[in-house]
């Protein structure tokens, strides 16, 4: 359960599980998951969020939806909507089908998939233009660092039909490999940083810097849309020194909620701030 500020006042916002079915609900109200993720968006960094800079297209695709969902949370029914379908295709080419029932379930998929391609495809655009005037802000000397959506297939944003042609093509293949080869659940996010894979050419403190950005952008887009996300950032001072932190720390100014960790409480002297707590034998107490 979490208390947290949303668009008219506050709202009380409660997560959990009863007999195996999850529970949301706001203001002691069920709410469907859309609406209980857009009382309060969240945006995080954590190690795990650090490996998309490497170039994991799994990790690109989810800090892409995360986005979405958190400036426009209907995007959920239109990613739920290609899941529910995928799997079903997936269940077919596994168990040895695929017939005359591929071409079928590949229509349904090329309709979902053209919907989840034009949204994240808007998405990142928006989010690189966020990024950009984010490091304009920042004292930082660093190349800029570009954003660019690769869909699968390839010539996804031509359209329904486009994807659809492209998924006869590899139908041949779906079928010897029994699973889908082919789709949005196949994107790609390319970060590139002075027109080469960030992974490649980034030191550890640069591509955490760049990453801490790249949340400060996510959460300028949330903004744009009238909310105040909480940033949660873990281990924000990791491979940084003092000086890049509060270079950094400046792109997260007038931010409304920042929850940021460190195993170094120094790191904070003479950074604006709040508050601080410690984690003592598993308690938070203030400090």
């Amino acid at each position: 359960m979490a208390l947290a500020a949303g668009v008219d006042g506050r709202d009380r916002l409660e997560l959990g599980w009863r007999q195996d079915v999850r529970l949301r609900r706001a203001n002691d109200r069920e709410l469907p998951l859309a609406e209980h993720v857009g009382l309060q968006p969240v945006v995080l960094w954590t190690a795990a969020e650090a490996d998309l800079l490497g170039g994991a297209p799994a990790l690109g695709r989810r800090l892409i939806d995360r986005g979405l969902v958190s400036t426009r949370p209907t995007a959920l029914a239109g990613l739920g909507s290609y899941r529910r379908v995928l799997a079903q295709k997936r269940r077919l080419l596994a168990s040895g089908g695929g017939d005359g029932s591929l071409e079928a379930w590949n229509g349904l998929l090329a309709d979902a998939a053209a919907a989840v391609i034009a949204l994240r495809a808007t998405y990142v655009v928006a989010l690189d233009a966020a990024l950009a005037a984010v490091r304009e802000r920042t004292p930082l000397a660093l190349p800029p660092m570009t954003l660019d959506y690769v869909p699968s297939p390839r010539v996804g944003l031509e359209g329904r039909d486009a994807i659809l042609a492209a998924f006869e093509r590899v139908a041949p293949r779906e079928r010897d490999r029994g699973a889908p080869l082919v789709g949005p659940h196949r994107d790609a996010l390319r970060l590139s940083w002075g027109g080469r894979p960030v992974g490649d050419v980034a030191s550890a403190g640069e591509g955490k810097a760049l990453g801490l950005l790249l949340a400060a952008a996510q959460g300028a887009l949330v903004e744009a849309t009238g909310r105040d996300p909480v940033y949660l950032l873990d281990d924000a001072d990791a491979e940084l020194d003092r000086g890049r932190l509060a270079a950094v720390w400046e792109a997260f100014a007038g931010a409304a909620q920042v929850l940021a960790t460190s195993s170094r409480p120094e790191v904070w002297e003479g950074l604006p701030r709040d508050g601080r707590r410690s984690l003592s034998s598993g308690r938070v107490i203030d400090s």
